[in-house]
């Protein structure tokens, strides 16, 4: 059998080895690659096909007894084709990793396939987050087109931060050679991130790319995190000072870390250098195809100087952009830029305007509430917050999120639009079985199109995946068609994951679903306040609640029941994915028993014992994450919990 290419490009080639290697595993046949001649050729639509090729992936199938061609509007949209044309057949791409496909064994030549399709929602983007290598994140890369995503968005300009998360020993180690080492580790994470890029690439997803981190970059101090950037180096102190905010009568470094700082923001030297550096950088690294451009993580972090205190944030922030835009025009950069709003920002500009509206994509940071997900309720409260330099104190929730966007909106109603949210961050760590972190992220990708979104970002850890990669799957299958039903893909997505115990699993992380009750356990959890590590001091609701320990009480003896069969099911599955799924959750079942013991605990007024089982299931996670390392993020994982049982 042969596969044709009309040229010779990374994607294609990619696309053309995927489909090669699924052929061969369902039919044992040989399979050729040639560029004029062929069984299933691989080719672009033509052009005028989609109204903006880079975002919008439309593809056509039209194979019949093995023989015709998968068509698509990008190179990327043809390997969605191949993809899709293989999911018709039977081939289903449970999570990332050798052990996360169920491959049939069949013939091909008996089938016939005629598909056209455009996904509804053109961002359908991960963002890298969470304790990560190189290895991880490219298996997440491969992944992603499998199950509908078409972009990848890699945080800082180096995401060291990440990868040191890995070694929480890094600098203890270190010692008195602590420059030494993180030099040699920045250099390492460097090489590492060029890997994925090279793989965001060949596999024809968009490239995302900076976000926060860059504001000392033209002054060469690059992020690394709060510990490594307390101090500015000595050799740069007098250099930087005449840019950094003025606060409580000097220029200094916010809240310990350069990431948290915004610069003196009117300085126009300063936004010169800035645009300056983004052209080098892009230059350098003109894979790049959306460049995020933030301002300090977290707030109440701006300068105060007088010339500062005359203009609104947002209104210097469009200032910032329109600079980097005239910079990259002059230098012929056709990249596109992503406006954040994002804590004073959320504000619309009361007078600066984008000189060049083409560039610009607006993207709303969402603060919602994950137990429930977004609403079409209208904000109540009268007076929003203050717009006041360094007051800031969001009220509202997403309804005055929404408030505040729709005033952005009304001074660019064409733009494109993509949410940027936090639905695999941390609070779904409050849900276990994921069941119902799956509903609301599938319920908010829907409500997408009703604020006139035209994507999602989801600010994620990459290891996502324990015990189901439910939302994941979920998320991405409709985010490409959301007329289909939660029910629909979630029953694909068991059958494919279980066999034959689909729905004997299901009803039982359905049931643990609704004993981890996320409404009670998340009542005092914020997206917003985790971030910014501002955690409540209010009693969580779930403590001292009657009606949350028998829930809670529940907990063991629902999973013992589930637990008895589990070495049945890993013995007797069909294939090694749905083995693996099985092995996955009796290391769930072990901590979800100490997490319901724990919150039991708690519940009763047990504090010590509480606190007892908080730290088992802690170390249970820790000592045993070699066994689901590519499927749980136990880094973030400690974090949320230390966060739950506050």
């Amino acid at each position: 059998m042969k596969i044709c290419i009309p040229y010779k490009s990374e994607t294609l080639c990619y696309a053309a080895k995927e489909l090669a290697k699924y052929i061969n595993i369902m039919t044992s046949q040989e399979v050729e690659i040639a560029e004029n001649d062929g069984d299933i050729f691989l080719d672009l639509l033509p052009e005028g096909s989609v109204k903006d090729p880079l975002i919008d992936d439309k593809f056509v199938v039209n194979v019949e007894n093995g023989k015709g061609k998968i068509c698509g509007s990008n190179e990327r949209s043809v390997l969605l084709g191949v993809y899709r044309w293989l999911k018709e057949l039977g081939c289903r791409f449970v999570r990332p990793g050798k052990d996360g496909e169920v491959i049939p064994v069949r013939r091909i030549n008996d089938s016939v396939v005629n598909i056209s399709e455009e996904a509804f929602y053109p961002f359908r983007v991960e963002c890298l987050e969470g304790a990560i290598n190189d290895e991880l994140v490219i298996d997440t890369i491969r992944w992603l087109p499998k199950v509908g995503y078409n972009a990848f968005f890699i945080q800082f300009v180096n995401p060291f931060v990440f990868y040191l998360r890995l070694y929480p020993d890094f600098y203890a180690e270190a010692g008195e050679n602590r420059d030494e080492a993180v030099k040699a580790m920045f250099e390492k994470t460097a090489k590492m991130t060029k890997n994925i890029e090279w793989e965001i690439k060949r596999v024809g997803l968009q490239f995302h790319d900076v976000g926060h981190g860059y504001t000392f970059e033209p002054f060469g101090i690059h992020y690394l995190d709060a510990i490594a950037t307390r101090d500015l180096p000595a050799d740069k102190v007098e250099i930087v000072k005449p840019y950094l905010p003025y606060r409580n009568g000097e220029r200094k470094v916010l809240n310990g870390c350069i990431n948290w700082t915004n610069m003196c923001l009117s300085n126009k030297e300063l936004q010169k250098m800035t645009a300056d550096w983004f052209v080098k950088f892009l230059k350098e690294k003109n894979t790049v195809d959306i460049l995020h451009i933030w301002l300090g993580d977290g707030a109440n972090n701006h300068c105060e100087c007088e010339e500062c205190l005359k203009h609104t944030v947002s209104d210097m922030y469009i200032d910032l952009l329109n600079e980097v835009d005239a910079a990259l025009t002059l230098a012929n950069i056709n990249t596109r830029i992503v406006c954040i709003q994002y804590v004073n920002t959320r504000y619309a500009p009361r007078v600066k305007k984008f000189n060049n509206p083409e560039r610009f994509i607006l993207m709303p940071a969402i603060s919602s509430d994950k137990a429930t997900g977004y609403t079409s309720e209208e904000c109540t409260i009268e007076l929003l917050p203050e717009d006041e330099r360094n007051n800031f104190n969001p009220k509202g929730g997403f309804s005055a999120g929404m408030k505040l966007f729709k005033e952005w909106r009304e001074q660019y109603p064409s733009l494109p639009v993509m949410f940027f949210d936090y639905h695999l961050y941390s609070t779904h760590f409050s849900d276990p079985s994921y069941m119902t972190v799956s509903k609301v992220i599938s319920h908010d990708v829907k409500m997408l199109k009703d604020f006139g979104a035209n994507g999602l970002v989801n600010c994620k850890t990459q290891r996502s995946y324990f015990p189901t990669s439910l939302p994941v799957y979920a998320s991405g299958a409709l985010l490409c068609n959301p007329e289909r039903s939660f029910e629909e893909v979630a029953d694909e997505y068991f059958e494919a994951a279980y066999g034959k115990q689909s729905k004997v699993v299901r009803q039982y992380l359905e049931k643990l679903s609704e004993l981890f009750d996320q409404k009670i356990i998340m009542r005092t959890i914020s997206v917003v306040d985790f971030e910014a590590k501002n955690q409540s001091k209010t009693k969580p609701a779930w403590r001292e609640n009657e009606e949350a320990a028998k829930l809670f009480a529940q907990v063991e003896p629902t999973i013992n029941a589930f637990a008895e069969k589990l070495n049945e099911y890993i013995e007797s599955a069909e294939d090694n994915c749905r083995r693996r799924s099985f092995q996955l959750l009796s290391y769930h079942a072990e901590m979800a028993k100490l997490y319901g013991k724990a919150l039991y605990a708690g519940a009763v007024g047990k504090d010590e014992e509480c606190q007892k089982y908080k730290k088992e299931l802690q170390e249970y996670a820790k000592t045993n994450e070699k066994h689901f390392f590519q499927e749980f993020d136990v880094f973030l994982f400690e974090s949320a919990i230390n966060n739950i049982f506050n």
